[in-house]
């Protein structure tokens, strides 16, 4: 759930790069550690998602790192071949899929359909950045993309702290 937040301030630093002038990254800058610092302190603190959390067991402690450490290696075979291409102004749409793709089968682990939300929504809006840029917008699309992807990540990793029944996991 950290991770998650972290993740959603990393999109939301990519696309602030993206803002002309100091007043604006500032607000964007401050905005970003303040959604991150409270999705975290709510997730791990309590407050109003107050549940207990058990170990994860060992088989979705081990599908979680196999999914997670594909995502890091594709994701970085991807920068490194838009960097090799000279196609970097695409990383951010595809990055955005990829995180997305590897919502989709942490799914199926966890039996958690917000993750697939998360997922299905990081891909549409990957691609929509793709689409975005293609048509000749790439400051708009690394913009919307990196905003809405860490909206979707923040909400994601608030969601995640919800009781659903049962007891709430480590990596979740």
């Amino acid at each position: 759930m950290v991770l998650m937040a972290l993740l959603g301030f990393f999109a939301a630093m990519s696309a602030s790069s993206m803002l002309a002038d100091t007043a604006s990254l500032l607000i964007a800058l401050g905005g970003s550690i303040l959604a991150t610092f409270i999705v975290v302190v709510m997730g791990t603190r309590g407050g109003i998602f107050e549940t207990s959390v058990v170990a994860t067991p060992r088989k979705q402690r081990r599908w979680f790192i196999l999914i997670a450490a594909s995502q890091i290696v594709v994701s970085i075979a991807a920068g490194a071949v838009l960097v090799f291409l000279d196609q970097t102004e695409l990383a951010s749409g595809i990055i955005c899929a990829l995180v997305g793709l590897h919502f989709l089968p942490l799914a199926a682990v966890f039996r958690r359909a917000v993750y697939l939300w998360a997922g299905l929504l990081l891909c549409a809006i990957g691609a929509a950045g793709i689409a975005l840029l293609l048509s000749g917008h790439a400051e708009t699309a690394r913009l919307a993309v990196g905003f809405t992807a860490a909206i979707v990540l923040w909400l994601t990793a608030l969601l995640i702290g919800l009781p659903t029944g049962g007891p709430k996991t480590e990596e979740s």
